[in-house]
């Protein structure tokens, strides 16, 4: 394995200072384009051939990823996002709505080789123990439930889920009818229907599934034009995420350099956006795709 952080060619290697891009106007109207970054060439072989195998993956991500040098993790990063272009779609989509933010390519290829070494496509196989110890995820339950001061001891959202369990009946209806109405206006923007809230709030209640699991059905179990807007969105913030890419911003020290709240807040900002577009809004969502996405690069200050 001493051999997988290999010595680029000189003739590939990827400045990101001479690299030209094509031109593009700092207007919003203005298509947003970039010359395809090659940073991934090099590598994209050997994710291909060391990868898809579980158990070099899982080597990967044990020791490799920690060790791994900056030029070698820029083109790993790039190459695995290239390669895995399902479980990346499917892993920004839980990012989106869990987390309430586009993920960054570091962290998708990351939890891609997650999903490899796991052998599934369930991004939720991975990440469900994550997403409930998560601050950032923990943090917006209870900023749905006004922040109230008997949650602030509350670390993960099974603790939350199962305080709620225990006030009253009325209480816990609200509680978990306020979170549900946040989980469903970020996932489907649209508020949740009568049958539905009921349904999932019993369910709630009794501890027979949790919120990371209602999500989950929601974007697997979506109906024809729920799952048309999700694929859509999906498809959008891929496109932002390749353009991050194609700007050498790629992995959590690029991020860092840049400003990393300034890069978080403007990953945050997009998923707002995204989410305020519902299933009447299709068409116009698909024509504001240069718009959304150059946003996002006019806030990192990429544009």
């Amino acid at each position: 394995m001493d051999d997988l952080f290999f010595s680029v060619p000189s003739e590939d290697r990827y400045d990101p200072i001479l690299e030209a891009y094509a031109v593009e106007s700092s207007s919003l109207d203005a298509p947003v384009t970039a010359e395809r970054n090659p940073v991934a060439d090099p590598y994209l072989d050997v994710v291909r051939e060391f990868g898809v195998d579980p158990t070099s993956s899982g080597w990967l991500l044990d020791s490799g990823w920690q060790y791994m040098p900056e030029q070698d993790r820029d083109g790993f990063v790039a190459a695995i996002l290239e390669v895995f272009p399902d479980q990346v779609a499917a892993l920004q989509t839980v990012y989106m709505n869990a987390f309430e933010r586009l993920g960054d390519p570091e962290g998708l290829a990351f939890w891609t080789l997650n999903m490899v070494f796991a052998q599934t496509n369930d991004p939720f196989a991975v990440l469900n123990t994550v997403i409930n110890a998560s601050p950032e995820y923990v943090g917006l339950l209870k900023t749905a439930l006004g922040d109230q001061p008997a949650l602030t001891g509350l670390n993960t959202g099974q603790a939350l889920e199962a305080h709620i369990r225990t006030l009253d009946a009325a209480t816990q209806q609200d509680f978990f009818g306020r979170l549900l109405d946040h989980v469903y206006d970020n996932v489907l923007g649209r508020a949740t229907d009568a049958s539905g809230k009921a349904y999932w709030t019993a369910e709630l209640a009794k501890g027979n599934v949790s919120l990371p699991a209602i999500l989950g059905a929601l974007i697997s179990a979506a109906g024809p034009e729920d799952h048309a807007l999700l694929v859509q969105k999906s498809e959008i913030a891929s496109a932002a995420i390749t353009a991050l890419v194609n700007r050498d911003v790629i992995t959590t020290q690029d991020i860092a350099k840049l400003g990393a709240d300034k890069v978080t807040t403007a990953l945050k900002n997009m998923q707002e956006r995204l989410s305020s577009y519902d299933t009447s809004e299709v068409v116009a969502l698909e024509a504001d795709r240069d718009i959304l996405i150059a946003q996002l690069l006019q806030e990192i200050g990429l544009a």
